[in-house]
């Protein structure tokens, strides 16, 4: 093979690639009943024959009920079902997506209302007897058979626990809470280990190495992972730390403050209402309009919205009366607020409703499909 040809085999290569990885599919339906597919500039790509779809997974593997065959089963993108050797009639799907630094796609199946594992490929990680199974994150789930608590990881092992809880949390790095059977709140390890004791009335979750605690006297405050105190136990309120910005939000009476990680303190005015910091910006509000801060507490939107969403994927959806619009990380607005209703982006695209039916827009606001359909479920996860 000469250069060029090679070249020119490398480029055709490459941009069917990049191609095939910008296609998303997600369900749609025109009468809300019977449901099939289309892809993210809205072209068919299986015919409406299929009631309670799930997402679709990055490899095109979604979760569809057979009515005529009275079970779920998992099909590709070219109507071909997903063989999963699970035992048993499945009597239904959910497509969990892990949203942790481990990210992941996998399906909960029930079989005689118990509940196991596959993943996107319809591999069986854990089969069907569990009563309970939590969605994953960073890798791991929860799990229960009657009070007996297990950690599912997405490599396949279970660690059982031997210790008794009311409940336990999501991972986040590496650390979940968790409620004892006296009420008090501590940490465990993806092994099920105890590594911060139960001495809490409260805590959250860990981000960029800091979790929040309340303790008995209902103070706030933050301790790391080796369990030391680290911002003192202060506050009426407090949310987790969001890794982009490395802020939260914390109260004392009626005052608002933002937190960074060492605990200097920003001060806002008092007749401001901030929510936790999602993608470095804040939802924040002022005499019951909205808009976002930055993570130094300036004004990025100013709050004249009735509603806002947290950002996502760089975009925040605002409302204004019943419709819906989208401003960006620099203040501006992209789309001004013409939709009955935006989802949540998803890899760029988004589903909105126009007149009573759904469509499809990417981030710039491009209409990529125009409002045609009665049922579009949004894109994955």
């Amino acid at each position: 093979m000469n250069f060029y040809r090679f070249v020119a085999v490398l480029t055709i290569v490459f941009f069917s690639a990049t191609s095939f990885a910008q296609r998303l599919i997600t369900p749609f339906s025109y009468d809300n009943k019977i449901w099939g597919f289309v892809d993210n500039k809205g072209d068919e790509v299986l015919v409406p024959k299929y009631t309670h779809p799930t997402n679709v997974t990055k490899s095109g593997v979604a979760g569809v009920y057979v009515a005529t065959e009275k079970r779920f089963k998992l099909i590709n993108m070219k109507d071909e079902e997903i063989a999963t050797q699970i035992p048993g009639v499945i009597t239904h799907i959910k497509y969990i997506y892990d949203k942790g630094n481990k990210p992941g796609e996998y399906f909960l199946m029930a079989v005689n209302k118990k509940w196991g594992v596959i993943d996107a490929n319809g591999k069986v990680l854990f089969n069907p007897g569990y009563d309970r199974i939590s969605k994953f994150n960073d890798g791991c789930a929860t799990a229960t058979i009657g009070s007996i608590w297990f950690i599912l990881c997405s490599d396949g092992k279970v660690n059982q626990l031997q210790n008794s809880f009311k409940s336990i949390g999501k991972f986040s790095e590496g650390y979940a809470s968790f409620v004892g059977i006296d009420g008090r709140c501590g940490f465990i390890n993806v092994k099920g280990e105890i590594v911060i004791q139960p001495k809490y009335k409260g805590v959250g979750d860990f981000s960029n190495g800091l979790a929040w605690v309340r303790g008995y006297d209902n103070k706030l405050g933050y301790i790391n992972k080796k369990g030391d105190q680290v911002i003192n136990s202060k506050y009426t309120f407090v949310s987790n730390f969001d890794p982009v910005s490395k802020r939260s939000i914390a109260k004392v009476e009626k005052q608002t403050l933002i937190i960074k990680e060492d605990g200097t303190e920003i001060i806002t005015s008092v007749n401001t209402s901030i929510k936790k910091f999602i993608e470095g910006v804040a939802v924040a509000g002022e005499e019951g309009r909205w808009g976002y801060l930055d993570k130094e507490g300036k004004w990025l939107v100013p709050a004249k919205y009735e509603h806002v969403d947290d950002f996502n994927e760089g975009v925040g959806l605002v409302r204004l009366g019943k419709l819906w619009g989208i401003v960006d990380a620099s203040g501006k607005t992209v789309v001004e607020p013409t939709y009955q209703a935006i989802s949540e982006f998803n890899d760029g695209f988004a589903v909105v409703k126009k007149d009573g039916k759904w469509g499809i827009i990417n981030k710039s606001g491009k209409v990529v499909c125009e409002p045609r359909f009665l049922g579009l479920k949004s894109f994955r996860p």
